[in-house]
């Protein structure tokens, strides 16, 4: 049995779907945000399992957040906004922005960070739908 075990690197997630625009450097606006190793986010989903106040206290947070509603002065535009709130695609085959924000804020209380991307249509005329990427 080895005391002292070589210590691997940690390996390191990173969603990119969309074309790398050199103009915008997102990490050093941002910071590391691909910081986080398997190991870290088991850890923090173990502790999440393990300890049933740390869940309830993120589903609670979640739940206060609450929903909100849109305002506009065309009533045209109203609609259209609420219609796509109501009925885009969000990962795993749900629908709706409350869905989203709900898995995204879960993401970012439970590892501290999450990512989140909006994919076109093969035209890029058009918002496919909003997806919520492992941390």
């Amino acid at each position: 049995m080895k005391i002292f075990k070589k210590k691997k690197k940690p390996s390191v997630r990173v969603v990119q779907c969309a074309e790398h625009n050199p103009g915008i450097d997102v990490y050093s606006r941002l910071g590391n945000l691909a910081d986080l190793s398997d190991t870290e986010i088991e850890l923090y989903s173990a502790l999440r399992e393990a300890v049933p106040i740390i869940d309830a206290a993120i589903g609670k947070i979640i739940r206060l957040m609450g929903t909100f509603t849109v305002k506009c002065s065309s009533p045209r535009t109203k609609r259209l906004v609420e219609g796509f709130l109501r009925d885009v695609n969000v990962s795993n085959g749900n629908r709706g922005i409350n869905t989203f924000i709900s898995v995204f804020f879960d993401q970012l209380l439970t590892y501290g960070q999450a990512v989140a991307e909006m994919i076109l249509t093969p035209s890029g005329d058009d918002i496919a739908g909003l997806y919520n990427a492992d941390p």
